[in-house]
């Protein structure tokens, strides 16, 4: 929103689901938002919707697989996508029609109220009592835009004004949230950036200590303005290059071994035996030639044998969606 057009950008993202060649049935949706950033989608509007199937691809896509997706806007605000499937080595350039959202759909509106709602009541629990008064007004203003909704669902200025006035409290929302989380989101950032520190002076090189003081300027900025998803996000930054400086050491691959060894039956792994082997290998490995490289790999596999509980979870969500 605001950009200077023509204007261009890109991001990585994963598919949930497999993609099989010439399914039809098989989907990966790419909604286009414009507003602002770090910002959830319904607070802006639906500029399209990219659907690409399995017809369209040709080779197999397993789940988790890295699409880069770039958008490009015209001066004539003309959209423009492509997504770019490294595992497969495709591309798919994908021009959109103007579907700019006409109508906002009810049964949308009401679920995002009652989650609106359900986040109002957990959050009564976790913030300061000077906040109370604010969610309790949120409360009531919910409840009343939810009577308005049920009384107009089938009339287009109802909906209109209702998701006028639902953006509008969600944004409060999330402010009280944010000033709710920023102490502990703040406490994170800091211990994070101070252990990123001590690996890069550990284990860094010329490098490694550019990057650094770039992500520690850029946590100076967001700790002035106390700005929770961007936290988040440079936090993310943070531990990614970290474990990519400590992971230089063998010290972190066998620790990784060890605590697979010592709390073995505590995992419902999907197969013990080909656990327990590769445990035996790696301790053989320490034992006699200890090798990065191959405890790394047997670490990686040990992960993909840890059930589906034990891995992060994605939650009721459209899995045909692309994620970060």
């Amino acid at each position: 929103k605001n950009q200077t057009l023509p204007a261009r950008g890109k991001n990585t993202f994963k598919n949930q689901k497999e993609i099989r060649p010439g399914k039809k049935e098989d989907l990966i949706k790419i909604p286009i938002y414009e507003g602002e950033p770090y910002t959830r989608a319904i607070l802006n509007e639906l500029a399209g919707m990219v659907i690409i199937t399995g017809e369209d691809l040709p080779a197999y896509l397993p789940a988790d697989s890295d699409i880069e997706v770039s958008i490009e806007v015209d001066s004539s605000r003309r959209i423009k996508l492509y997504a770019d499937f490294r595992d497969i080595d495709e591309t798919i350039e994908v021009p959109l029609p103007d579907i700019r959202q006409k109508e906002y759909d009810a049964d949308l509106l009401e679920r995002e109220i009652t989650h609106a709602m359900q986040t109002l009541v957990a959050m009564k629990e976790d913030v300061p009592s000077f906040n109370l008064a604010t969610i309790t007004k949120l409360q009531t203003d919910l409840e009343e835009l939810e009577d308005l909704l049920e009384k107009g669902k089938p009339d287009y200025n109802t909906k209109t004004q209702v998701m006028e006035r639902l953006r509008e409290i969600l944004k409060s929302v999330d402010k009280v949230q944010e000033a709710s989380l920023w102490p502990k989101v703040e406490t994170d950032l800091s211990d994070n950036l101070r252990r990123l520190l001590a690996a890069d002076q550990k284990y860094g090189d010329e490098r490694s200590h550019y990057l650094v003081e770039q992500l520690r300027q850029r946590a100076g900025v967001v700790m002035k303005e106390q700005n929770t998803k961007v936290a988040r996000d440079l936090l993310k930054e943070i531990k990614s290059l970290e474990f990519k400086l400590v992971s230089q050491d063998i010290g972190l691959w066998i620790s990784f071994i060890k605590g697979f060894d010592e709390e073995f039956d505590t995992h419902a792994w999907r197969n013990r035996t080909a656990a327990h082997d590769l445990i035996m290998e790696a301790n053989d490995i320490i034992a006699t030639n200890p090798s990065k490289t191959r405890l790394r790999t047997i670490v990686r596999q040990l992960f993909a044998l840890l059930p589906e509980r034990d891995r992060p979870i994605i939650s009721a969500r459209d899995e045909q969606v692309l994620r970060k």
